[in-house]
Protein backbone atom coordinates (compact mmCIF):
# COMPACT_ATOMS: atom_id res chain seq x y z
CA UNK A 1 0.00 0.00 0.00
CA UNK A 2 1.60 3.39 -0.94
CA UNK A 3 0.43 6.96 -0.79
CA UNK A 4 1.33 10.02 -2.13
CA UNK A 5 3.45 12.61 0.39
CA UNK A 6 5.04 16.54 -0.48
CA UNK A 7 8.70 16.08 1.02
CA UNK A 8 9.40 19.86 -0.09
CA UNK A 9 9.09 20.44 -4.06
CA UNK A 10 9.31 16.94 -4.20
CA UNK A 11 6.59 14.37 -4.53
CA UNK A 12 7.61 11.30 -2.85
CA UNK A 13 5.59 7.66 -2.68
CA UNK A 14 5.36 6.20 1.50
CA UNK A 15 5.24 2.67 1.43
CA UNK A 16 3.42 1.22 4.36
CA UNK A 17 7.28 -1.07 4.59
CA UNK A 18 9.08 2.13 4.93
CA UNK A 19 11.34 2.51 8.02
CA UNK A 20 8.87 5.65 9.13
CA UNK A 21 5.60 3.83 8.39
CA UNK A 22 6.75 -0.16 9.78
CA UNK A 23 3.84 -1.68 11.06
CA UNK A 24 5.60 -5.21 11.65
CA UNK A 25 9.38 -5.41 12.78
CA UNK A 26 11.53 -7.32 11.14
CA UNK A 27 13.29 -7.91 14.57
CA UNK A 28 12.64 -6.86 17.91
CA UNK A 29 10.56 -4.00 18.79
CA UNK A 30 9.80 -0.59 17.00
CA UNK A 31 10.95 2.54 18.36
CA UNK A 32 7.98 5.00 18.86
CA UNK A 33 7.71 7.43 15.88
CA UNK A 34 9.52 10.82 17.68
CA UNK A 35 11.76 8.29 19.03
CA UNK A 36 13.34 6.98 15.84
CA UNK A 37 16.51 8.49 15.18
CA UNK A 38 17.12 8.98 11.44
CA UNK A 39 20.68 9.78 10.23
CA UNK A 40 21.20 11.75 6.61
CA UNK A 41 23.61 10.78 4.42
CA UNK A 42 23.76 14.29 1.59
CA UNK A 43 22.92 17.46 3.13
CA UNK A 44 21.82 19.13 -0.14
CA UNK A 45 18.60 20.15 -1.95
CA UNK A 46 17.01 16.30 -1.53
CA UNK A 47 18.84 15.21 2.00
CA UNK A 48 18.13 18.91 3.92
CA UNK A 49 15.38 20.49 1.11
CA UNK A 50 12.87 17.78 0.49
CA UNK A 51 13.33 15.00 2.92
CA UNK A 52 15.11 17.34 6.12
CA UNK A 53 12.01 19.68 5.81
CA UNK A 54 9.30 17.09 5.21
CA UNK A 55 10.67 15.71 8.94
CA UNK A 56 11.18 19.42 10.59
CA UNK A 57 7.43 19.71 9.72
CA UNK A 58 6.67 16.48 11.06
CA UNK A 59 8.82 15.86 13.81
CA UNK A 60 6.20 13.22 14.89
CA UNK A 61 7.93 10.56 12.47
CA UNK A 62 11.22 10.61 13.33
CA UNK A 63 14.04 12.85 14.69
CA UNK A 64 17.37 13.64 12.48
CA UNK A 65 20.40 12.98 14.79
CA UNK A 66 23.52 12.41 12.56
CA UNK A 67 23.95 14.48 9.32
CA UNK A 68 26.90 13.91 6.00
CA UNK A 69 28.29 15.81 3.55
CA UNK A 70 32.02 16.61 2.23
CA UNK A 71 30.31 20.54 1.80
CA UNK A 72 30.62 22.09 5.55
CA UNK A 73 29.01 25.28 5.07
CA UNK A 74 25.97 22.57 4.30
CA UNK A 75 26.86 20.87 6.66
CA UNK A 76 26.85 23.34 9.66
CA UNK A 77 23.34 24.41 8.00
CA UNK A 78 21.67 21.34 7.86
CA UNK A 79 22.87 21.05 11.75
CA UNK A 80 21.94 24.18 12.73
CA UNK A 81 18.00 23.62 11.40
CA UNK A 82 17.69 19.56 12.98
CA UNK A 83 19.74 20.69 16.09
CA UNK A 84 22.07 17.81 15.46
CA UNK A 85 25.12 17.98 18.05
CA UNK A 86 28.37 19.19 16.61
CA UNK A 87 29.83 16.04 17.05
CA UNK A 88 27.38 14.03 14.80
CA UNK A 89 28.16 16.31 11.75
CA UNK A 90 30.38 14.11 9.43
CA UNK A 91 32.47 15.13 6.36
CA UNK A 92 31.85 11.46 5.10
CA UNK A 93 28.93 9.19 4.57
CA UNK A 94 31.69 5.99 5.83
CA UNK A 95 32.40 8.40 9.19
CA UNK A 96 28.73 8.53 9.76
CA UNK A 97 28.04 4.68 9.05
CA UNK A 98 31.02 3.44 11.26
CA UNK A 99 30.05 6.13 14.46
CA UNK A 100 26.22 5.70 14.31
CA UNK A 101 25.78 2.65 14.90
CA UNK A 102 22.12 2.68 16.61
CA UNK A 103 20.27 4.47 13.72
CA UNK A 104 16.83 3.22 13.11
CA UNK A 105 17.02 4.35 9.52
CA UNK A 106 19.53 6.34 6.64
CA UNK A 107 17.95 8.85 4.37
CA UNK A 108 20.44 8.23 1.50
CA UNK A 109 20.35 11.57 -0.56
CA UNK A 110 23.75 12.03 -2.60
CA UNK A 111 23.51 12.29 -5.82
CA UNK A 112 22.00 9.48 -7.93
CA UNK A 113 25.57 8.13 -8.94
CA UNK A 114 26.73 8.21 -5.33
CA UNK A 115 23.49 5.87 -4.00
CA UNK A 116 24.94 2.77 -4.32
CA UNK A 117 28.08 2.77 -2.52
CA UNK A 118 26.40 4.04 1.04
CA UNK A 119 23.74 1.72 0.37
CA UNK A 120 24.93 -2.15 0.25
CA UNK A 121 28.02 -1.06 2.89
CA UNK A 122 26.94 -3.64 5.84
Amino acid sequence: MTRPERAGDALVEVRSSTALSVEEPLHGTIAEPASRRLGIIGAGNRGIGAYGAYLLRRPDLATVVAIADPREDRLLDAGAQHAVAPDRLYKTWEALLERETELDAIIIATPDKLHIEPALRP
